[in-house]
């Protein structure tokens, strides 16, 4: 613990648990060969990696993308009723003393 001597900061090391790059290589080869003996299009095979990209990243996010605007009305609702628990304490308060 030094006042003058900055800690640096940690790296970034994510070592993925499942991920077989071969295997990945492997099937990305084998879209590409169907594609060029004209098994499948090759815009079904933009399409297919489209679908896995687009989105993934909301899906991955516990919640999704929708979140943002549930959480925002949940905490509009706590406070209205923060509010008129305050009031009715209030009242209730202010009858008992003022009577």
């Amino acid at each position: 613990m030094s006042f003058f001597k900055q800690r640096k900061p940690r790296k970034f090391d994510h070592q993925p648990i499942y991920y077989d790059a071969q295997k990945e290589a492997r099937e990305e080869r084998e879209q590409k060969i169907k594609a060029e003996m004209g098994l499948i299009e090759e815009k079904e095979l933009k399409k297919n990696f489209d679908k896995t990209i687009r989105g993934s990243f909301r899906e991955a996010v516990p919640g999704g993308s929708r979140t943002g605007r549930q959480q925002s009305g949940n905490k509009m609702l706590r406070i209205l009723l923060l509010l008129l628990l305050i009031i009715i304490v209030v009242y209730f308060l202010v009858s008992r003393y003022a009577g």
